[in-house]
């Protein structure tokens, strides 16, 4: 965060602890002597205020390029002395704290690589193979309308949204296609 807070970078602190996380954003534009440092709280294991946390940080700044997914906690106590309750919160924060962040800001960033690729085929017209359209395949309907307004608050076109799974493909016939993403999106 401080190498890139001296490059000049907007950089935005995660965390759950407001006092502390503000502590981090004070000494962060300190010694980078750049103000452009923010804070935002969430509990990163919990999915819904993670997704939630994404929405905001998307209309806040607009843009992710880089994401630094580093929280991490230990109990510093013999494996053998831990608690259930204990472990799963090692696992919650470290393990599953992880995917959530990467699934959150792979989302952001996958709609950013779309609207780039549709504005460099609207800029450049010897980019056009043909006529463009992408589907939108996913199993989960919250993700998928999430999916859907992100593509409309950043005025995409030629996307067709199905809810299903890769194993429906054949009955949903998308049309042929150049590669699937394992995102869960479909382009062709």
């Amino acid at each position: 965060a401080l190498g890139l807070a001296k490059l000049g970078a907007t950089v935005v602190v995660v965390g759950h602890n407001r006092e502390r996380g503000e502590a981090a954003v004070r000494d962060l534009q300190k010694q980078s002597g750049n103000e452009r440092v923010y804070l935002m709280l969430a509990d990163l294991t919990s999915m819904a205020q993670v997704r939630q946390l994404a929405a905001t940080f998307e209309q806040k700044y607009r843009r992710l390029d880089v994401l630094v997914n580093n929280a991490g906690i230990n109990i510093p106590k013999p494996v053998e002395d831990l608690s259930l309750e204990e472990w799963n919160r090692i696992v919650g924060v470290n393990l599953t704290g992880t995917f959530i962040g990467c699934q959150a800001a792979g989302a952001i960033m996958l709609a950013q690589q779309l609207a780039n690729r549709a504005l460099d085929l609207g800029v450049n017209p010897t980019l056009r193979r043909g006529p463009h359209e992408i589907v939108y395949l996913d199993l989960s309907e919250a993700s998928r309308r999430v999916a859907e307004a992100r593509a409309e608050a950043r005025g995409l076109a030629n996307l067709r949204f199905l809810t299903g799974s890769l194993y429906d493909l054949p009955q949903l016939a998308p049309g042929a296609f150049d590669y699937i993403d394992c995102c869960g999106v479909l382009h062709h």
